[in-house]
């Protein structure tokens, strides 16, 4: 069975490059792109799936919206992909808005999404996919249910110029982050070593980059990555890649990306205790990010080096 699906521009052009190779493909089913109502419904279903459904937003609104998606993209709409990616972004705009009000102590506090949470996802998402200059940034997130193929995104874009980043991050700790309830002091509670210490900065620095540029979400684009076959082509373009940015021998360069997928491993290990902890002594870790520093939260905001910075009590009614 042949069943190659780019878009009709890419394949038309796929086809003209090999004489026999149009004569290979003998049916066609063009799949038309989705109209701002199958959008609407389908954010609504995904919003719904994630039990943040939507609260007073006009039917009217969320169209706007959905022909601004269609608009902005252009050849890159990527119909339900894009859709699904919108409603991830959405779910991260509520669980930090639904985390500050609550530190705030604003009482009952509603896990609803509304109209300004989806429009400042919206916007998050189309910023992310338009080319970027200088360095990388933990904040682009995205695509978290539908990832490209890895070794065809390797493929497609070049590698930007060499970094000139000196180290990992020097940015202050969050300050929403409630100190009273952080602990540090060697104790029980103390946080576990930080698994990405002996790691090259300008390795993770690199790995990051090569996510945020494809667009690919945090937690499986750093999983993509890292359950990459050290045998394969791809695994051998991202060598290439750390080289060309830190300037590593290639022996370092696949050694230091070798040790970056085991401690991946011990990274999903050290969540699965985390969560038993967080049963246990009702305390939850505050992850920071150690690519840039920052996005001290109860959840990993970045998935190429996160590490613990201390604990905090879980809120009453959060148990």
């Amino acid at each position: 069975h042949r069943l190659p699906l780019p878009f009709d521009t890419d394949m038309e052009k796929m086809l003209m490059t090999n004489p026999g190779l149009n004569s290979r493909f003998s049916e066609r089913i063009s799949f038309p792109d989705f109209s701002c109502g199958s959008i609407a419904e389908l954010l609504f279903l995904e919003l719904e799936k994630k039990e943040i459904p939507l609260e007073g937003a006009a039917p009217d609104d969320v169209m706007k919206l959905a022909q601004r998606l269609i608009d902005e993209s252009g050849d890159d709409f990527g119909n339900g992909r894009d859709v699904v990616t919108w409603s991830n972004r959405t779910y991260k705009v509520v669980a930090k808005n639904f985390s500050k009000k609550e530190s705030d102590h604003s009482g009952l506090v509603s896990m609803n999404s509304s109209l300004d949470d989806i429009e400042t996802a919206l916007e998050d998402y189309l910023s992310a996919r338009k080319p970027r200059v200088g360095g990388s940034s933990c904040a682009t997130i995205a695509n978290e249910d539908a990832l490209p193929e890895l070794g065809a995104a390797m493929d497609l874009k070049p590698p930007p110029p060499p970094l000139t980043v000196e180290k990992v991050y020097t940015a202050e700790k969050d300050a929403s982050v409630d100190e009273s309830f952080i602990t540090s002091d060697g104790g029980s509670d103390s946080p576990p070593s930080n698994l990405f210490d002996s790691m090259d900065s300008k390795v993770l620095e690199t790995l990051q980059t090569f996510i945020d540029e494809q667009g690919l979400g945090s937690e499986e684009g750093a999983k993509s990555l890292a359950r990459l076959d050290p045998n394969s082509k791809e695994f051998e373009d991202m060598v290439a890649r750390i080289q060309e940015r830190t300037a590593l021998s290639y022996d370092e360069a696949r050694r230091q990306l070798r040790q970056w997928q085991t401690l991946q491993e011990d990274l999903e290990a050290m969540i699965e205790r985390e969560k038993e902890k967080k049963k246990t002594l009702g305390a939850r870790p505050i992850w920071r990010c150690g690519v840039c520093g920052r996005a001290d939260k109860p959840w990993i905001a970045c998935y190429v080096a996160p590490f613990i910075v201390g604990y905090e009590k879980i809120p009453v009614g959060e148990e």
